[in-house]
């Protein structure tokens, strides 16, 4: 394990295109401008205090909510109103006894993700699985298809659903993209798209506490939770690289490296004080 002395990494992600709503303080993905759901509630003035996972610089309202849909793991973010920044988080008021009010001159917003059941499914465009349709939806918005697949009688199989957009019908499916080969994305006129149940990335992970790859790092990431680390690991921009990472517990802090620990002869679990855990991608992610 190597020490870094780089100044803080700070990750951004992708906006992907949130709609402003009627009023300024609430916030929808323009995948859930059809279902009339809300995604975010805004909170003027307030904010939680600590319990921040990941910190975005010189962003918006929208590229923070923007990222906060795009990562399993985030709930809420509170905004820097003067500075343009936001600390995501996967807490919620509830989870950490309620909202702090009180801060001097007010500087922060509060924005809290609604628990609709689009927002578990991850969202891949003119895309579907080929057969292996379970059961079919008809006269159905998307919002329908999410809270049918998740519904008691369909959840202890349902793991992903095609929508016709023209239809308006979908198809429930016990299987993910990674079950059967990858999605189709070559049908005439694009009449799909395909939902995948979000998985949490640190789920994915094998953890070995009191270790550490020695060397081998290509990205270091600061100021970040495990689960955030393994969110990082396994999104788009590094998946193709990034099989396991180095959590540093006292700095809150990761490194990010394209090795596992069969690849170096093994793991380093002798570092005085015990600074360090493991986190090894056992499976592969499907986010649809």
């Amino acid at each position: 394990m190597s020490t870094y002395s780089t100044p803080k990494r700070i990750l951004r992600t992708n906006i992907i295109g949130l709609a402003l709503a009627t009023t300024a303080s609430i916030y929808s993905s323009t995948a859930l401008a059809e279902t009339s759901q809300n995604a975010f509630t805004h909170t003027a003035n307030a904010a939680i205090s600590g319990h921040n996972n990941k910190h975005l610089d010189d962003v918006s309202v929208l590229d923070c909510a923007s990222a906060c849909v795009g990562l399993g793991w985030c709930v809420s973010f509170d905004y820097y109103k003067a500075s343009a920044q936001c600390d995501l988080s996967d807490d919620r008021a509830a989870d950490v006894g309620g909202l702090k009010t009180n801060y001097a001159d007010n500087p922060f917003d509060h924005y809290s993700l609604h628990e609709g059941a689009l927002l578990k499914f991850r969202q891949t465009q003119n895309a579907a699985i080929r057969h292996h349709n379970r059961k079919q939806l008809v006269d159905v918005t998307r919002k329908d298809c999410a809270e049918a697949c998740l519904a008691p009688e369909h959840s202890d199989w349902c793991v992903s659903f095609d929508y016709y957009k023209a239809a308006a019908k979908c198809d429930l499916s016990d299987v993910v993209a990674s079950d059967v080969g990858g999605l189709k994305t070559d049908y005439a006129n694009d009449p799909f798209d395909h939902y995948s149940l979000r998985k949490p990335s640190l789920t994915l992970f094998e953890r070995t506490a009191n270790a550490a790859i020695l060397g081998h790092n290509i990205e270091l990431l600061t100021g970040v939770s495990p689960a955030a680390c393994a969110e990082a690991c396994t999104d788009v921009s590094r998946r193709d690289w990034c099989v396991s990472f180095d959590y540093i517990k006292e700095s809150n802090a990761c490194d990010l490296s394209s090795k596992r620990a069969e690849d170096v002869g093994g793991l380093k679990t002798n570092y005085a004080g015990n600074p360090y855990d493991h986190y090894s991608l056992e499976v592969s992610e499907d986010q649809g």
